[in-house]
């Protein structure tokens, strides 16, 4: 069913007053914010790119997907991109989120055109909603959707820009879900997978050119069927906040079908405020808070799922030091234990490496050490290699050092992995411990404990099973071996 009329159509340029219709209903539409000339000259580049040719498979794609039109020098040019930073959209952008921690990648933006119909052919029929950057090796790292209609649309099925008002409360509690909370992805061909649920009314925004609309980026939303004689032209620039880079991928879990889910519970990126340090004692004991951070760590079970696999760690730190995740995704297990250590009286100093960008998250949990650069974008190999040259922030050895080894990437038969797991032994400081992670079956467990075990006594003769401890979690689903540091200098 349609909706009459738009619930956010008299919105005026009051940020309290757009923050507050941001949260109720996922959009604001504000009318007459782009000067004509800008419009004008940005039509005028679009056409002039047209008459440059169009191919027929471009305009079929334009109609069913959300493809960008134009090449690179297009989006890039002046006449686009004034058309958010001449306008005062850029300015309120700049207020919702703080001028420090807007990020624009180089595909922000999108030049959306949706041709007419053929004459004759006045069937309406709607394309599924979607959500944005639900793609293979991407996910939402953007926060909002700014868009810039630069013609008339005042009819229904004009290829207007579609919104479901309040449809991302809707999602975001069925994301808080952990049961739906890996329901929407997009499969490996192409085909974008969406939760079966009501998400309510749609609206069609009746827009006149020069109006804007702002949209949460969680916002689904669609465009109408064209039936009239215009190609409907706008433009969208995404929003990216610094804190959600925009390749951040790791709400994405590679599934047994091959497809890569998204997560997306809930919104990551609270639009209506500024970004300020996430507290990790409050997310722990609220598993709703938890649960967007836990799926960033790679893992799709459950809070307690996550506590009672990972808290157990703890158990193999028996003094303060420092701390060094391999692979420490978003920053969110070295927060946990940092903060179940202080329970028990113990302090330790957080490092971390990751080969994708979701370490740019631990910015949020850990500032000051981020800022410090105790975290850094590195794959474990090239890290090895010139561990002080790669991370000058890093002390040379560190007192435990934590190693998630997957059993997928890592089956140390190879001799470039056992030197791996050498290299690593080998900085960890005197009385320290090398912490290996075991998440597989009890029998993958099993086989790569004696593996490890084999490589270490023989490439150390002086480390034996005394030194070795194993450690189960509370539901014996996974291990932790713990190697003591011994004789380093030998």
């Amino acid at each position: 069913m349609e909706t009459a009329t738009s619930k956010t159509a008299a919105a005026t340029y009051d940020p309290k007053n757009i923050c507050e219709l941001l949260r109720r209903d996922g959009y604001v539409h504000l009318r007459k914010w782009v000067d004509p000339a800008d419009v004008r000259s940005a039509v005028r580049a679009i056409n002039f790119e047209i008459g440059e040719g169009i191919s027929r498979e471009e305009i079929e794609l334009m109609r069913v997907n959300t493809i960008s039109f134009g090449t690179d020098r297009l989006r890039h040019s002046q006449p686009i991109t004034n058309l958010l930073y001449k306008t005062r959209a850029f300015k309120l952008v700049q207020e919702l989120y703080g001028a420090e921690n807007i990020f624009l990648p180089d595909y922000y933006v999108q030049i959306a055109l949706r041709f007419p119909q053929d004459v004759g052919n006045d069937i309406i029929s709607y394309l599924p909603w979607h959500l944005d950057n639900v793609q293979p090796g991407g996910v939402k790292g953007f926060g909002l959707i700014v868009g810039v209609f630069l013609n008339d649309t005042l009819q229904p099925d004009s290829g207007n820009f579609t919104v479901f008002p309040g449809g991302h409360r809707t999602l975001e509690a069925h994301f808080r879900n952990t049961a739906y909370s890996m329901s929407l992805y997009r499969h490996k061909y192409g085909k974008i997978i969406v939760p079966n649920i009501d998400i309510g009314d749609q609206h069609q925004i009746l827009a006149n050119a020069g109006d804007i609309v702002i949209c949460h980026h969680q916002m689904p939303h669609r465009a109408a069927p064209n039936i009239s004689p215009h190609i409907r032209m706008a433009v969208f620039f995404r929003i990216y906040h610094k804190h959600l880079p925009f390749e951040h991928p790791v709400d994405c879990n590679l599934r047994g079908d091959e497809s890569l889910v998204d997560a997306d519970v809930p919104s990551l990126c609270d639009c209506s405020k500024r970004s300020v340090p996430t507290d990790i004692g409050t997310m722990l004991i609220n598993p709703d808070l938890s649960i967007p951070w836990i799926r960033g760590s790679k893992c799709s079970g459950s809070f307690q799922f996550w506590e009672s696999t990972r808290r157990f760690i703890t158990d193999s730190i028996n003094q303060s030091g420092t701390l060094l995740d391999i692979g420490c995704a978003n920053g969110f297990l070295l927060a946990s234990l940092c903060y179940w250590l202080e329970q028990k009286s113990l302090s330790v100093i957080p490092y971390g490496i990751e080969c994708d960008p979701s370490v740019l998250q631990c910015r949020r949990l850990f500032p000051n050490q981020y800022e410090l650069g105790h975290f850094i974008q590195i794959d474990l190999e090239t890290f090895l290699s010139a561990p002080t040259h790669e991370a000058p922030a890093f002390p040379e050895r560190f007192d435990f050092i934590y190693w998630n080894v997957w059993v997928e990437n890592y089956d140390l038969e190879a001799e470039i992995e056992q030197n791996i797991l050498c290299k690593l032994y080998q900085m960890v400081s005197s009385k320290g411990k090398l912490l290996l992670g075991l998440y597989g079956t009890k029998p993958q467990n099993d086989e790569k404990l004696e593996k490890i075990k084999r490589v270490m006594f023989r490439r150390f003769p002086y480390v034996n099973n005394s030194h070795v401890q194993v450690l189960s979690s509370l539901n014996h689903s996974h291990n932790l071996l713990s190697i003591d540091a011994i004789n380093q200098n030998n």
